[in-house]
């Protein structure tokens, strides 16, 4: 697997409308997140996108540089914060110095990496003594709208005879940072930053599956998705009382902090 699939140019004209935090929680992110690090911190976020984390953290006084594979999201991140310094690389092969930051963050992005240990081991050689490791997740509580959207992978699933997702051993990052960041001496906990509910309609969940926004539909064959989609209707109409009804689910948005010795 090419380092190619990994990046996400294929969808940067459409990703800051689809995947950005509601202006209230952004804000919250950014002072929370800032809060963490020391005053004039230097923080390397790996995976950085068009900065929709990193943008609010660096209006919070904090210097941010990210690395990325895609040239077209630092594009958006420039016109956003032309500040914030963009280098194109591979998280597992970091072209920094030893000791060059005070915090690496991650947002969303280990699950997407060829080998989560050795992105996680980079991070740790750049990052100061005494430094921290951010692994920022966004969990869904339970209920139909995440009933609905189990019921449109496993139509996926059926449909390839696999689960489809980028990385097969991705499937547990949040168990690989702890082990690898715990192995290096860092003492770990963990912060809920905060929550918003957000509204989805089956029709809008199904769409996606076309649009293939989602990271998880890029190994599904074009040809494909509109049968998988048609599979889902019928479970995702009957979870969520038809496709039109707007049903409403809830994000929470958290950091697990590793303190390195």
């Amino acid at each position: 697997m090419t380092a190619s699939l990994y990046s996400f140019d294929r969808v940067a004209d459409r990703y800051d409308a689809t995947r950005g935090f509601p202006a209230d929680a952004e804000t919250r992110i950014g002072v929370a997140l800032a809060g963490l690090l020391p005053e004039g911190s230097h923080l390397l976020e790996v995976g950085i996108g068009s900065g929709r984390v990193a943008v609010p953290v660096a209006r919070n006084g904090v210097r941010v540089t990210g690395i990325d594979l895609s040239r077209s999201m630092m594009a958006l991140l420039h016109a956003k914060d032309p500040g914030i310094g963009r280098v194109l690389g591979d998280a597992g092969h970091q072209p920094f110095r030893d000791g060059a930051f005070d915090g690496a963050l991650f947002v969303h992005i280990l699950h997407l990496v060829p080998d989560v240990e050795a992105t996680v081991r980079e991070s740790l050689r750049v990052v100061r003594t005494g430094g921290l490791l951010l692994a920022c997740s966004t969990t869904y509580a339970p209920g139909p709208v995440m009933e609905a959207n189990d019921a449109i992978r496993q139509a996926a699933t059926t449909a390839m005879g696999r689960e489809p997702r980028l990385a097969q051993a991705n499937h547990t990052p949040r168990e690989v940072f702890a082990r690898v960041v715990t192995e290096a001496g860092a003492s770990l906990h963990e912060v809920e930053i905060t929550s918003w509910l957000q509204h989805s309609t089956g029709r809008e969940l199904l769409a996606e599956i076309g649009s293939q926004l989602n990271s998880w539909t890029w190994t599904i064959p074009a040809e494909s998705l509109g049968r998988i989609a048609e599979a889902a209707t019928p479970a995702v109409e009957r979870i969520l009382g038809g496709l039109d009804s707007r049903r409403e689910s809830e994000a929470r948005f958290s950091v697990t902090v590793a303190t390195l010795p």
